[in-house]
């Protein structure tokens, strides 16, 4: 490698000299050495990568010339060939592109409820180290809704929000509250949240079922006696299940297109 690259810096001398640019090889490490931007600044747009490339080539390969018995004699070249590494890296530090990892951090000001759905209002972007566990992109974000409470200035991590469809403005006539449902095998392996329909069952003779039409199931919770469920409800199904839902067994029994 070592012969190739002197003899193409060599080539890319005698274009530079016949152009008048420099006087030699020497008037190139001189000028290079006393001007950072003697590259950018002088040469032709076509030629700068490769001339870079170049000389950094053949500035390790000075430097490796030295050895440690004639250190003293060339403390000079050492200095020169260090002074031009610097430079060297300097220009092409600046030509690599710096990538800035975003992701989405909560802006509202007293942080994010559970279970209030997001809008772009609520969230911004900030920067830092590069995660998949947080969210990248705000649109992916709105619509979505907070598992549990989430400071103002926290990254919004995606185990931490909801994980099913998108939505607007469902919940804004319902009421958000826990129940326990019966174990049923209508929400294995749905992403919440669902529509369904609920069937109270009452535990006593002389009380009368209800069925709570498409009622939102927002989290749930697999516990020892059924499932902790999340659950928004209009104002009347919540009438319905008021006097009940301590006397009855609340049984998914189907899902609302």
């Amino acid at each position: 490698m070592a012969p190739k690259a002197t003899k193409a810096f060599a080539g890319e001398i005698q274009t530079l000299v016949s152009k008048g640019i420099i006087n030699s090889a020497e008037d190139f490490w001189d000028r290079l050495a006393s001007d950072p931007d003697f590259i950018d600044n002088t040469l032709p747009a076509d030629s700068k990568q490769r001339v870079t490339d170049l000389a950094a080539d053949i500035a390790v390969l000075r430097a490796k010339r030295i050895t440690r018995s004639r250190l003293r004699d060339h403390l000079l070249d050492v200095c020169v060939v260090l002074v031009i590494g610097l430079v060297l890296y300097g220009v092409l530090r600046d030509r690599v592109p710096i990538r800035v990892f975003q992701f989405v951090v909560v802006s509202k000001t007293g942080g994010l409820e559970p279970f209030q759905i997001i809008t772009s209002q609520d969230v911004s972007l900030g920067s830092g180290t590069p995660s998949s566990s947080i969210f990248t992109s705000v649109n992916d974000v709105v619509g979505r809704y907070a598992l549990e409470y989430i400071p103002s200035g926290a990254a919004l991590e995606r185990s931490r929000a909801s994980a099913g469809a998108r939505l607007s403005n469902e919940l804004s006539q319902r009421r958000v509250l826990r129940v326990k449902l019966q174990p049923s095998t209508v929400l294995a392996g749905l992403k919440l949240p669902v529509r369904l329909d609920v069937l109270v069952s009452p535990r006593e003779k002389d009380l009368s079922f209800a069925l709570l039409r498409a009622v939102y199931i927002l989290d749930v919770h697999s516990e020892a006696d059924g499932i902790s469920a999340v659950v928004a409800i209009s104002d009347a199904d919540f009438n319905k299940l008021a006097p009940l839902i301590s006397r009855s067994d609340l049984i998914p029994i189907g899902l609302e297109p």
